[in-house]
């Protein structure tokens, strides 16, 4: 092909790209499901569980937008990583949509699609500029009538130090074997722990980015991390939204979350 003619169709190519890109996006739509997760897949990693997610979102049909290159994928993510071993009340999976046809399915659609242990219970579209981000984290854990005592004991004493400090491996450069670790103060990072009835309450709030992890303060509570983590459930987050907007398509829903419980 002669150099110029080359040269004349390039511009044209190239606009054409542009214009695909445009329409999506002004097609383009976010939606935000609310997931609770239990059963043996809270000991599943946060990359197993976005597998997961993505694998439901493609099976349920959902008009989910996928991202450029040699590789595409659905663009979906999980606002909140979960610790592993944790069971959640309040996920939220964030999904880009290329339309909103059949919004009043998108929740129904999905539960039907994921496994035993996770449920949908219910979806909102995101108003354009609001991205979720984590504010405010609770979590519960029901303890045996022996750790009740020792647990408000070491509670006393904590009250009582200045700082609550933990020891926490913040970066491992790859090809090294030694770990980098940082001494830490998660004292202004714990809004709120005490023993309320039979249950440890925990409330979490962040300085900046960082977070005090459910496993730090158990350790200071003198608890097995390892078998402390799987009793702890993460009862409600705080995403900084207008609203929590959860009332599109619940039918049949909490039928199954009512029968997985029975099950358990």
């Amino acid at each position: 092909m002669c150099p110029s003619r080359a040269a004349d169709r390039l511009p044209r190519a190239r606009l054409g790209r542009t214009e695909r890109k445009v329409r999506n996006l002004n097609l383009s739509q976010r939606w935000a499901f609310w997931l609770t997760i239990g059963g043996d897949v809270r000991f599943l990693s946060h990359h197993d569980m976005m597998r997961l997610v993505e694998r439901a979102v493609l099976r349920a049909s959902l008009p989910v937008s996928f991202s450029q290159g040699f590789n595409p994928h659905p663009v979906v993510s999980l606002s909140c990583p979960r610790p592993v071993g944790v069971a959640s009340e309040c996920d939220l999976l964030v999904a880009k949509f290329d339309s909103s046809d059949g919004s009043g399915e998108f929740a129904a659609r999905l539960d039907e699609k994921l496994p035993q242990g996770v449920c949908c219970t219910g979806a909102f579209a995101l108003e354009q500029g609001v991205s979720p981000r984590p504010v405010r984290m609770e979590f519960v854990m029901e303890l045996d009538d022996d750790q009740i005592a020792p647990v408000r004991a070491r509670l006393d004493e904590l009250s009582g130090m200045e700082a609550w400090e933990v020891q926490r491996i913040v970066s491992v450069k790859r090809g090294r074997r030694e770990k980098t670790v940082r001494t830490l103060d998660i004292a202004p990072l714990v809004d709120s722990l005490h023993v309320r009835d039979r249950s440890l309450d925990m409330v979490l709030t962040p300085s900046g980015d960082l977070w005090a992890r459910p496993g730090e303060v158990l350790k200071l509570l003198d608890m097995d991390e390892r078998t402390s983590m799987a009793r702890l459930v993460r009862t409600n987050i705080d995403y900084g939204l207008p609203s929590r907007q959860d009332d599109v398509c619940r039918g049949g829903i909490q039928n199954k979350i009512e029968t997985e419980k029975s099950d358990d």
